[in-house]
């Protein structure tokens, strides 16, 4: 990759270089999101401080004792412990690390696949403009990591049969920090599926490890529960109306904030396709088969985009090479370096806005999203000794770690909220006619409101006379029955 001018890079570098720093570099420059991280670094610490698995709620008002199967429990001890080590910075790290080494690994997966470097790189270039999606440090993050390593070990089992020995205990990690686990055996068994098609030695082998993939899910406290658990939450109504990224893709110009992704899906899918077609010297179904495999979940919500977007890069991979023309000569000169380092120092920048915080104590908004800080420190003050509240759901996680010793009504864990509660907290939310009697039966006296969430019950409390606005803060505002502050 360097030319013979000392310090010069080639081209291809720049575009690997691109692939592999890009989804890292956006997603430094964005804040860590805590609608989800902070109540698994909530739950990694009662964990680790307790030593014992958590397995039934203990954050919520209405849910207290309710049974939690909490499969990702892995991730939350890591999670956890990463930041015991080095506070946000060192979340920021760990986040930009596993965005980065995924790529790397989809990369390479590419080249073992049979893709010259160009467009290896260029694959993974626009598949990452899809996985990228997977990038906020929540469980999800680590199953990324998980499934570029099974890619790449199956991309390279043909030149290094004994990769794919990686995939068994791969699998086990997988199975304890993230539902997409299900992933393992089923790119297993594609990769099994061709080898029989083409007639290779090692399709043995790889039935072998897609059984042994299959029992390695089951290495997990939960044991094959894991496999409910993964079809309850991908197929809850209420999660697939409350968070967007659960809907399925649309091009419903109704629904402004899913169409883009929805756009590059279907344009992907679409070449894809094309492109394989075209490229068939011989009927090869397996590819076929494995680009609709891996389009499913992307269809079936927007969350499963990532997927697509990490798997149809190796897939392609298979036949690009036959179908562009590849330079003979890759060029080097002293532009490419300027670009390779432009590209590390952004990334270096984005990285270095964490770096005074290594506590506990939160950064501004603008490296910490969804964590209101003065309406946090507002309910310090108002609230009783272990008063629950009510709580915009965007902001229960946070919540949930802020305020370790006060219930919320609702988070993000969805499925473990029973669905009449749901149901009682949307029609207080929309201010439906009730929400103030559901309230006093909840015996709540404050509540945390976002804008976009609750912008009804907002205006209805600033009309009625028994609430009081006690505090505006950027997206929301804290409300106090009145006569009791």
């Amino acid at each position: 990759m360097l030319g013979q001018g000392r310090g010069r890079v080639a081209f291809s570098a720049v575009w690997m270089a691109a692939a592999v720093l890009i989804p890292p570099l956006f997603i430094s420059l964005t804040p860590l999101r805590a609608t989800d991280l902070a109540y698994h670094l909530r739950a990694g610490e009662v964990m680790l401080d307790g030593g014992s698995l958590l397995r039934v709620d203990t954050f919520t008002l209405l849910a207290a004792g309710r049974p939690w199967l909490n499969q990702q429990w892995g991730a939350q001890i890591l999670l956890v412990s990463a930041f015991r080590g080095g506070g946000w910075f060192s979340l920021a790290l760990l986040r930009a690390a596993l965005l980065g080494s995924s790529a790397a690994l989809v990369f390479l997966a590419c080249r073992n696949a049979g893709a010259s470097r160009l467009p290896a790189a260029a694959l993974t270039l626009v598949g990452g403009a899809l996985f990228m999606g997977g990038g906020d440090l929540r469980p999800q993050l680590f199953g990324v990591a998980c499934f570029a390593l099974v890619l790449w070990a199956m991309a390279s089992r043909g030149r290094h049969p004994s990769r794919i020995l990686l995939i068994f205990p791969v699998t086990i990690v997988w199975a304890n920090v993230h539902g997409s686990f299900v992933l393992a055996p089923v790119t297993v068994l594609i990769g099994a599926i061709e080898d029989s098609a083409d007639g290779r030695p090692e399709s043995r082998r790889s039935w072998l490890l897609a059984i042994a993939t299959l029992f390695a899910t089951a290495v997990n406290p939960f044991g094959p529960r894991v496999w409910g658990y993964v079809s309850q939450l991908s197929t809850d109504p209420t999660i697939r109306s409350v968070v967007s990224e659960w809907r399925r893709p649309s091009l419903d110009p109704a629904d402004g904030s899913i169409v883009a992704v929805s756009a590059l899906l279907a344009v992907t899918f679409v070449a894809a396709l094309a492109l394989v077609w075209t490229s068939m010297r011989r009927p090869r179904w397996p590819l076929l088969l494995a680009l609709g495999v891996f389009v499913l979940p992307a269809a079936a919500s927007i969350r499963g985009i990532v997927w697509w977007g990490m798997a149809a890069p190796v897939v392609l991979s298979e036949v690009i090479d036959d179908r562009l023309p590849i330079p003979s000569r890759d060029r080097t000169n002293a532009v490419n370096t300027v670009v390779v380092a432009a590209l590390s120092g952004v990334l270096l920048a984005g990285l270095l806005r964490f770096a005074p915080y290594t506590s506990r104590e939160p950064p501004p908004a603008s490296l910490l999203a969804f964590a209101p800080t003065e309406i946090t420190r507002e309910l310090r003050a108002t609230l009783r000794p272990s008063e629950p509240f009510f709580n915009a759901q965007l902001w229960g996680s946070w919540f949930e770690y802020a305020l370790p010793n006060h219930p919320v009504v609702v988070d993000s864990r969805i499925e473990v909220i029973p669905e009449g509660v749901w149901a009682d907290y949307l029609a207080v939310s929309s201010a439906r006619e009730g929400w103030a009697q559901i309230l006093e039966r909840w015996r709540i006296r404050v509540a945390a409101l976002r804008f976009d969430q609750q912008g009804a019950l907002i205006q209805a409390m600033r009309e009625d006379e028994d609430w009081v606005e006690s505090l505006t803060e950027g997206d929301g505002a804290l409300f106090v029955r009145r006569g009791t502050e």
